[in-house]
């Protein structure tokens, strides 16, 4: 057999085990099709039901089949070269600092079916054990990271910048319901009250294009209401503005840049200073509009289109929600009992349709499509470190054997077989763990910059703590019938093949 026969004879098998996964792929594909899209895409699917793309389909089972040929090419003629190649295989630093300090030979000997390929009939498939138990703990790890920083944006209204807990509607086109200052005084002297706006909004459109923003009045001082700030910072002069991130990307500006707006008074030229979420109003939402200081709103418009007053809440000396808002009007009715005639005039954020919950329930509805792949890429590393410690049973058995003739104990055997499947996880969770975190917050930060929410670095500690001991569980799991096998191992049958 020539050599290029010998690399075809390889490539044959491996190249029909792609044929039919790819084909298996297929159907399983065109199965799932049902199922999709996820998320608010299927409420706008205008086919929905099982579709077959036979484009993608073909092109995806020819390219899978072909991949499998090359990598089988490349691994087979890599073999042929190493079977003339002269020299000792390459020996591990761990291995032999593990050797060097003496510890226990089933321990030293797992580590080196792990870590040291060999050569020859007994090379064993070390870099795929090792890059599919990375690759498995990366995949669970990098969803819980990511999964952490879903459900921490949806139970978390002020990373979408709703910081207020109480609000108050007091005008609406220029004319005042309420007084706002007979509201604001007496709300502001509560103790629980730490944050209080004024906020009037008002529309002004770019100069020469056609998108608008409505543009709020902001207060600072020491009572100065939370904002949620993306980038930048608050406005502190009537010449300065800070956009929410669908009106930067309307007005195609940025933080550092000018932009020419026109008001009710005129022309005017602003400095964006910051990027930040504005308040949920009746024109706007969460991402779109504005915010700049009272002598700012006072410099370009004459009056409001609405006027509603924004206060935040320490939940531990007023509560949370109705509570908080009945404690604040009974305080309300006591300063000024005319004001209640009409009724509550303090509400909460909870009777108003808020747009940001459209899109914190569209995170929740697509968070078990990386959870699926963290499955799949977990099952996948589970066949990988089971075919390796397999075949490391298989292949060096004449190890075993010799070790047991010179008086290795059943149980010692068994070890080598748990030793080999710990250095596996060890390695996975050592490099898999750091690279989870970074991959999970990588794609998290992109998923916050497209939703858009503000980008808080999720790190869910208790999940990864727990990442090893059940990989550990699971790999001593896949363990066990090649410690059987190894266990069981006929001694003087092997040393008589051998």
């Amino acid at each position: 057999m020539t050599p290029r026969t010998a690399i075809a004879s390889a490539c044959l098998p491996l190249g029909l085990a792609g044929t039919v996964g790819a084909l298996l792929a297929a159907a399983g594909s065109v199965v799932a099709s049902q199922w999709f899209p996820l998320g608010s895409a299927r409420q706008v699917e205008p086919t929905p039901g099982m579709a077959v793309n036979w484009l993608y389909l073909v092109a995806g089972a020819v390219m899978t089949t072909g991949f499998t040929v090359l990598v089988a090419a490349v691994s087979s003629t890599s073999t042929m070269r190493g079977r003339g190649a002269a020299g000792a295989p390459r020996r591990s630093v761990i291995v032999t600092r593990l050797s060097d300090w003496g510890l226990p030979v089933p321990l030293v000997t797992g580590a080196r079916f792990a870590l040291e390929r060999g050569r020859g009939a007994n090379a064993l498939p070390v870099r795929p054990a090792l890059v599919g138990a990375v690759v498995g703990v990366l995949g669970v790890g990098s969803v819980l990271v990511f999964s952490h920083g879903i459900h921490h944006a949806v139970d978390d209204p002020e990373l979408w910048g709703q910081t207020y807990q109480l609000f108050a509607f007091t005008g609406q086109g220029g004319n005042d319901f309420v007084p706002p200052e007979a509201v604001n005084r007496p709300i502001s002297a509560l103790k629980g009250i730490t944050g209080v706006d004024d906020g009037r909004v008002a529309a002004a459109s770019l100069r020469g294009g056609g998108a608008s923003a409505e543009l709020w009045s902001y207060q600072a001082g020491r009572k100065a209401l939370p904002v949620t700030l993306l980038s930048g910072r608050m406005p502190e002069s009537r010449t300065e503005v800070a956009l929410a991130p669908d009106t930067m990307k309307a007005f195609t500006t940025s933080v550092g840049k000018s932009i020419t707006v026109t008001a009710d008074k005129g022309e005017a030229t602003l400095d964006v200073v910051g990027e930040a979420f504005v308040p949920h109003g009746p024109h706007n939402d969460f991402s779109s509009g504005g915010w700049v200081t009272d002598d700012g709103y006072d410099a370009l418009f004459n009056s409001f289109k609405f006027r509603i007053q924004f206060y935040s809440v320490d939940p531990t000396l007023l509560g949370t929600g109705a509570h908080a808002a009945s404690a604040v009007n009974a305080a309300l009715t006591k300063s000024n009992p005319e004001l209640a005639k009409g009724g509550p005039v303090v509400g909460t954020p909870e009777s108003q349709h808020l747009g940001y919950r459209d899109k914190a329930a569209q995170l929740e509805r697509v968070g078990g499509l990386p959870t699926a792949l963290a499955a799949f890429l977990a099952l996948l590393a589970i066949g990988t470190v089971g075919h390796s410690l397999a075949t490391a049973v298989h292949r060096r058995r004449k190890d075993i054997a010799v070790l047991r003739a010179i008086g290795m104990t059943r149980w010692q055997t068994r070890g080598i077989v748990v030793a080999h499947a710990t250095t596996l996880v060890a390695v996975g969770v050592i490099f898999g763990i750091p690279l989870g975190l970074a991959i999970g917050r990588w794609s998290w930060r992109v998923v916050a910059n497209y939703t858009p929410v503000l980008y808080d670095p999720p790190t869910d500690l208790l999940s990864l703590s727990l990442i090893m001991p059940a990989a550990l569980v699971v790999a001593y799991f896949v363990a066990s019938w090649p410690t059987i096998r190894a266990s069981r191992l006929q001694v003087a049958a092997v040393l008589r093949a051998e």
